[in-house]
């Protein structure tokens, strides 16, 4: 496969379904290759959507390698951790149901096939 023609995916996955968008997002990826998936944190999606100019996604952490067979479990807990390292979100507020449901965070993603040469 040329990396370089293929298209990046560009996702927004909400936190509160994290897990289950990733798992989706990962299904969708094709066999035998590799990716590299960036994460970024955008507090309200509905006020990034109106000013998308003003306001600049949060950088999470460095990408990180993915394929079909990688673990949601384990990318959200990395991207929690990551967030919560940073201060970009508290953990405490997936205790209180109400307040999450309230809020509209969501990851952005960028997802790149990449060839790993040993």
């Amino acid at each position: 496969m040329n990396t370089y023609r293929v298209k990046p995916i560009i996702s927004y996955l909400k936190i509160q379904t994290l897990t289950k968008d990733i798992a989706n997002l990962l299904d969708s990826l094709e066999d035998e290759t590799n990716f590299s998936m960036s994460f970024s944190f955008i507090s309200s999606y509905k006020q990034w959507e109106e000013y998308k100019e003003l306001l600049v996604p949060l950088h999470v952490n460095d990408a990180i390698i993915v394929n079909r067979e990688s673990n949601p479990i384990v990318i959200t807990q990395f991207i929690m951790e990551s967030l919560d390292k940073k201060g970009y979100f508290i953990s405490d507020w997936l205790l209180n149901y109400e307040l999450i449901n309230k809020m509209d965070p969501v990851i952005l993603t960028v997802t790149v096939a990449i060839k790993i040469e040993f």
